[in-house]
């Protein structure tokens, strides 16, 4: 998540915070303008055809959407993930409380009216994004010995990566895919309630394994160019036992 933003309905940003040092430099530097057009294109949306959009692709990056009563949430993001969507509802509900008399009041919005929200952005984000680190720390411990360099571990309640050991570029290249193909995966086994602790997904150039805990998912690369397949089936098998009887 590279940053959250929110507009009025009427198409004013109001609130604008970046999780990372040059979000509103190179993604955000016309969001006054785009603040606007989104704003424009979800009212034509509720109007016309009675939707409400939740996400939207905008270049290479997601943006993630939430409707209030007075205003819009907005996260820019790489992927489209539903620990996101609720953190954005948390967030937009919140400031509309927090600020109701300043976003009812019939004058121009001053941003800067705004600012001690990040406060509650901050703490807000901090419990999102609480892990299991004693369970996490065991995991590493198992996978550290091996010689299986592409690795992403995933805490399973909201299918999200808490750790990455990744040297592939081809993999790097597509890890939102990645974390989409294997939370599409995790939903599918839940909606048929036939939860799998190890699978398995061969493509031409890579193939994945799966291996799930009580509270995280580890997904395994293997590329096919590496003739060595037996020592990393070996190194699976050992991987699933100490999991297992951790």
């Amino acid at each position: 998540m590279f940053g959250i933003n929110i507009i009025t309905k009427s198409g004013i940003l109001v609130f604008s915070h970046s999780f990372v040092g040059n979000y509103l430099l190179e993604i955000d530097s016309d969001i006054d303008i785009q603040a606007g057009l989104i704003s424009a294109v979800l009212s034509a949306l509720r109007e016309t055809r009675g939707e409400t959009v939740t996400a939207i692709r905008y270049r290479e990056y997601m943006l993630l959407l939430y409707e209030g009563v007075l205003t819009y949430g907005i996260i820019f993001t790489v992927e489209d993930d539903p620990k996101l969507h609720e953190f954005l509802k948390k967030i937009v509900l919140k400031f509309e409380i927090v600020y109701t008399d300043e976003l009812y009041k019939e004058t121009v919005l001053n941003r800067m009216d705004f600012e001690n929200f990040r406060i509650i952005v901050r703490n807000q984000y901090a419990e999102m994004i609480t892990i299991d680190v004693t369970t996490l720390d065991r995991l590493i411990k198992i996978m550290r010995p091996t010689t299986i360099k592409n690795y992403i571990i995933y805490e399973t309640k909201f299918f999200h990566p808490v750790f990455t050991k990744i040297t592939d570029p081809l993999i790097t290249a597509n890890l939102p895919q990645i974390t989409r193909i294997y939370r599409d995966i995790s939903d599918l086994e839940k909606k048929i309630n036939q939860e799998q602790t190890t699978s398995e997904i061969l493509f031409t150039n890579i193939h994945f394994y799966e291996i799930k805990t009580p509270t995280h998912c580890v997904v395994l690369f293997y590329s096919s160019l590496n003739k060595d397949k037996s020592t990393f089936t070996r190194e699976i098998t050992q991987i699933q036992r100490k999991m297992v009887n951790q």
